[in-house]
């Protein structure tokens, strides 16, 4: 929250964006080409923004340094939301009845948590590999 209202007094607004049809509005993982869902677009958009970049790949820490790459000294990670499902809640008894009668008895509910998970820029890493790093 700091960073967006940091932003904000700078004059800027980061929701507010020239047309830029390379990215294709999409953010995308640096290895798999896959874009990012949910609200980690967002989170990466200000992040794109904190650090003045236009590059829209993005990479967490350890696939990086697997491949080769490092984030430069002084560069900060972007947290997005890992979704983990949990393990379904226990199904009634079998005797049990439904709340109401008649009303099937719906299937268990799924739970999720979130992790957060350190992505860098693609700006912010270097490395032998950087150039043969998108897939």
């Amino acid at each position: 929250m700091a960073s967006l209202i940091a932003l904000l007094e700078a004059g800027t607004a980061p929701w507010r964006r020239p047309w830029d049809g390379t990215a294709g509005g999409h953010h995308l993982h640096l290895l798999s080409g896959r874009p990012y869902r949910g609200s980690n677009p967002v989170l990466l958009t200000l992040g794109m923004h904190l650090r003045g970049s236009s590059l829209p790949w993005w990479c967490g820490f350890a696939e990086a340094r697997a491949r080769g790459l490092h984030p430069r000294r002084g560069c900060r990670a972007v947290h997005v939301l890992q979704p983990i499902r949990l393990p379904r809640l226990q199904e009634p008894a079998p005797d049990a009845s439904p709340a109401l009668p008649g009303a099937a008895s719906a299937p268990p509910a799924q739970a999720l948590r979130f992790r957060p998970v350190a992505v860098f820029n693609a700006a912010d890493l270097e490395g032998p590999e950087i150039g043969r790093a998108h897939v």
